[in-house]
C-alpha cells in the first residue's frame, strides 16, 4: 500500500500516521503488501513508479493537477486511489471536472467549513471511533480555528510546538496520541511544548525586529521576512492588522524561492493570490514557489506588484 502525504507540515504527517494506524490494524494475521510512506511537497513530480495496479493508494493533505490525479487513478485501477484533501484551490479545480471524469475516491469537506486533512482522514478510516484530542488540536491549528483563545494559547499552540520537536515523519508520530485517552505522556508533551513555544516566540520577535520589512504584495500592504519556518504565530510581535493586509515569509531552498502567505483580513484570499504563481492553499494561509536565481533576493519587489 502506498501513502503519498504532504511532508511540509504536521497535518500531512498526521494524516499519513492515521493511514499507517489503519493499515497496521487491518486484516490481522493476513499477509499484506508492504506499506510505503512517501512524503512530497508542491512542485515535485508524482511518484508514478511507486503506484502498482490493483494496490490501494492514498493521497492525503496534498493534491496534484487534476489531469495528474486522473492519471494516477488509472495507474492504480478503479477504486484503488483515495484522495483526501481540504485545500480550497484543489477542491475548486476538482469541482470543475468531477462530473465528467472520476476514477478515484475523493474525500473532501462537505461544506466550506474549516476542517483539516487529518480530521478528514480519521473520519474516513475510523468513523465509529472517537477522534483523539491530538488530532483535534493539530486540526484546529492547521485551519487556524482560534475562536477559543484560552484553549488556543494554553493547549493548541503548545501542543503544535511540542509536536514540531518530536515528530517530523509519520513513522515518528507517537502511537499513544492516536488513542482516545490523554495519558501522562501526553501531559509531559504538553508541558514541553509550553517551554518550546516561549523560546520560539522570543526568537521570532528577535528576527522580526531586525530583518522584517514593509512593502507591497499584489498591491496589498505587507510585511516580509526572509526566514525559514515562519508561521502565523511568528509575526505576533510586529503584526498590526490595521496596517498590514498580508504577511509574506520567504526563503531560498537551494533550488527555488519558497513563499508562504498569511492574513487575518477577511477581504484577502491567500489561496487565490498563491494560485497566480502556481501555488495554492487556504483563504488565510497559502504557499507557492518561484524558480529564479538565488542572488535575486529582492524578488518581492522585482516580480510581485
Amino acid at each position: 500500500m502506498l501513502v503519498i502525504y504532504h511532508r511540509a507540515d504536521l497535518d500531512g504527517i498526521t494524516s499519513a500516521a492515521i493511514v499507517k494506524k489503519w493499515y497496521d490494524q487491518s486484516y490481522p494475521g493476513i499477509e499484506k503488501e508492504p506499506l510505503v510512506l512517501f512524503g512530497i511537497d508542491y512542485g515535485e513530480a508524482p511518484p508514478t513508479d511507486l503506484i502498482k495496479p490493483g494496490e490501494k493508494t492514498f493521497i492525503v493533505d496534498f493534491s496534484f493537477e487534476m489531469d495528474v490525479l486522473f492519471e494516477l487513478g488509472q495507474l492504480a485501477g478503479p477504486g484503488n486511489l483515495v484522495w483526501i484533501d481540504h485545500h480550497q484551490t484543489a477542491i475548486e479545480e476538482f469541482e470543475k471536472v468531477e462530473k465528467t471524469r472520476r476514477n478515484f475516491v475523493s474525500v473532501l469537506p462537505f461544506t466550506r467549513a474549516k476542517i483539516s486533512a487529518c480530521e478528514l482522514v480519521w473520519g474516513y478510516l475510523f468513523p465509529y471511533e472517537r477522534m483523539p484530542l491530538a488530532i483535534e488540536y493539530l486540526g484546529k491549528y492547521d485551519t487556524w480555528r482560534n475562536g477559543n483563545q484560552v484553549e488556543w494559547e494554553n493547549e493548541i499552540l503548545p501542543f503544535q510546538y511540542a509536536m514540531r520537536v518530536v515528530c517530523n515523519s509519520p513513522e515518528k508520530f507517537p502511537a499513544y496520541l492516536l488513542t482516545p485517552e490523554w495519558n501522562k505522556d501526553s501531559i509531559v508533551l504538553m508541558a514541553m511544548g509550553k517551554g518550546v513555544l516561549l523560546y520560539q516566540e522570543q526568537q521570532d520577535a528577535y528576527l522580526c525586529k531586525r530583518i522584517a520589512f514593509g512593502g507591497k504584495f499584489c498591491g496589498l500592504h505587507a510585511l516580509f521576512i526572509n526566514a525559514l519556518g515562519f508561521s502565523s504565530n511568528s509575526w505576533k510581535s510586529i503584526f498590526d492588522p490595521s496596517r498590514h493586509k498580508i504577511l509574506v515569509s520567504f526563503h531560498y531552498t537551494g533550488q527555488h524561492w519558497k513563499y508562504s502567505l498569511r492574513t487575518a483580513d477577511e477581504s484577502v484570499n491567500c489561496a487565490e493570490l498563491a494560485a497566480i504563481y502556481g501555488g495554492g492553499g487556504h483563504k488565510k494561509a497559502a504557499a507557492f514557489r518561484w524558480n529564479c536565481p538565488a542572488q535575486e533576493a529582492e524578488f518581492y519587489s522585482r516580480h510581485i506588484k
